[in-house]
């Protein structure tokens, strides 16, 4: 299995903090979802999450954690399918 990376619960370090910013139940949209790490642990917090990710691989494995995975450039993409202001977080 290919691996993108983990999920780092060391404290004060950039998953964690971040983790702890999202308020439970959360509609998040994570962005560079990689292979849907961040998204899983954020079901801890009962938060639904949608991802988008360049690396196709990634994706393919993103999709089976986040409620839809769109493979995207940001840097290229003109539009998504998400609604405007369907996000809590992001």
């Amino acid at each position: 299995m290919l691996c993108y990376s983990e999920f780092n619960p060391i404290p004060y370090e950039v998953h964690d903090l971040v983790y702890k910013k999202v308020p439970e139940n959360s509609m998040v949209l994570d962005i560079g979802c990689a292979s849907g790490y961040f998204s899983q642990e954020l079901k801890k917090k009962n938060c639904k999450s949608w991802g988008v990710e360049l690396n196709a691989e990634a994706a393919a494995l993103a999709k089976n954690i986040c409620e839809e995975v769109v493979i995207a450039d940001l840097e290229k993409a003109e539009s998504f399918p998400f609604e405007k202001k369907f996000f809590d977080t992001v």
